[in-house]
C-alpha cells in the first residue's frame, strides 16, 4: 500500500548535509512552505524562526527535534513534546514566554512573539493518510498528502530521520500552530464540529517567534486537511505558509 511504501521511503535514501553548512546563510530570508506540503529548516541555539500565517486561515503542523545526539543517517532520538511541554508550563496552550521542552524535559523552543489571538492546539495529532482513509473512504494507495507524510519528507530531505524499522513508524504529535480545536468534555457529532474553523480574530499575517533554545531542525507542514474540515477557513482550500530564520 501507498501508506506503507511511504514509511519504508522515509527510512531510506536520505540526502547527506553538505560538511560545514552554514545556517546562518538563510537568516532574514523570507522561505514559503507551499500549501498541502512541507518543509524543514536548522536553528543553531540562539536563533530564532518567524513562522508567518500568511492568509490568515491556514493551520501550520511545528515540531522540534534536537540535533545533539541524533544517530547514524541522522536519526533523531529527541523531540519536542507536547505532553512534557503540558507539565512544563501548567496549560495546554504555550503563550509568549513558555518555554517548550523536549521528552526529557529539556528546554527546546521558547516562544518569544505571537501577533495573533494565541489560539493553537496540542492536543490533536497530525493528519495521516490512514485519517484520510477512515473519514473520506479513499484507499491505501490513492493519493493524499498528509502532515505525517510532509515531516517524514521534509526531515529526509535535508538528512534527518525518525526511525530505521518502518514497523516503528513513530510521529510525535505537533504543536499545531492556528488550529482551533476546543477542549471538549462530550464527543463532537462530526469531525466538522471537532476541527473548528480559524479563530474570528485571527488575521492575514499572523505570526509566530519562536527562540532555540538548543541547536534542533524545525519542521512545518500546511495542513492539506480542508477536505475533511473547516479548520483551514471557508475556501475549502490550503494555503502557503511563510517563514523566516531570525539571528
Amino acid at each position: 500500500p501507498l501508506a506503507c511504501r511511504g514509511m519504508m521511503l522515509a527510512c531510506r535514501g536520505l540526502v547527506r548535509r553538505p560538511a560545514g553548512r552554514q545556517l546562518s546563510t538563510m537568516a532574514g530570508e523570507l522561505l514559503r512552505v507551499p500549501a498541502y506540503k512541507g518543509a524543514a529548516v536548522e536553528l543553531r541555539k540562539g536563533q530564532s524562526i518567524k513562522v508567518i500565517n500568511t492568509h490568515g486561515h491556514q493551520v501550520c503542523d511545528f515540531w522540534c527535534f534536537a540535533t545533539a545526539g541524533a544517530g547514524p543517517g541522522g536519526l533523531l532520538r529527541m523531540f519536542m513534546s507536547m505532553h512534557h511541554s503540558h507539565d512544563a508550563i501548567r496549560k495546554h496552550v504555550p503563550a509568549v514566554g513558555d518555554v517548550l521542552v523536549t521528552s526529557q524535559s529539556k528546554p527546546i523552543l521558547t516562544m518569544l512573539e505571537d501577533s495573533g489571538p494565541g489560539v493553537h492546539d496540542t492536543t490533536v495529532a497530525a493528519c495521516s493518510h490512514e485519517l484520510y482513509e477512515q473519514i473520506l473512504g479513499i484507499g491505501p494507495d490513492d493519493a493524499h498528502d498528509s502532515c505525517t507524510t510532509n515531516l517524514h519528507e521534509s526531515l529526509r530531505a535535508i538528512g534527518y530521520k525518525l526511525t530505521d524499522d518502518p514497523l516503528n513508524f513513530y510521529t510525535p504529535s505537533p504543536f499545531n500552530l492556528w488550529m482551533n480545536v476546543p477542549l471538549r468534555t462530550t464527543s463532537a457529532e462530526s469531525f466538522e464540529d471537532w476541527w473548528v474553523g480559524p479563530h474570528p480574530d485571527q488575521k492575514a499575517g499572523d505570526f509566530v517567534v519562536l527562540r532555540a533554545e538548543q541547536d534542533c531542525v524545525c519542521v512545518m507542514s500546511a495542513c492539506p486537511s480542508s477536505d475533511i474540515s473547516p479548520l483551514n477557513g471557508p475556501t475549502g482550500k490550503s494555503h502557503d505558509v511563510h517563514y523566516m530564520v531570525l539571528e
